[in-house]
């Protein structure tokens, strides 16, 4: 079974000859891309499934290792992990001619105005 989630991982504090290393190996551990440098370190993020009774803590512990053997030495990693099918949500219906009469008297957004 696998289950849907979105990883967000910050690195602090690596060897920053050895950046695209890291970004490699982001991409070949479970697809990252986008890995971004900032001020503070590196940072990416990839919606993706886990798989064969891998737990988030087990993801996440992987993942900081791949980091550190990248990176040839300690560096923090952080790893933040969404689960991405049962999330939180609110519905907004907005079925009332009332409410768009409405908008339409204030709004200059108006259909046939653009």
């Amino acid at each position: 079974m696998s289950r849907m989630y979105r990883a967000n991982v910050n690195i602090e504090n690596s060897v920053p000859k050895r950046e695209k290393e890291i970004a490699q190996a982001l991409l070949d551990f479970w697809g990252f891309d986008d890995v971004v440098s900032t001020p503070d370190g590196l940072e990416s993020s990839t919606d993706n499934c886990l798989c064969a009774g891998m737990t988030e803590d087990e993801f996440a512990r992987l993942l900081a290792q791949r980091v550190w053997a990248a990176n040839q030495g300690f560096c923090e990693v952080a790893v933040n992990m969404i689960y991405l099918e049962e999330l939180p949500s609110e519905e907004y219906v907005f079925d009332s001619k009332d409410e768009y009469e409405q908008w339409l008297k204030t709004s200059d957004d108006k259909p046939g105005t653009s």
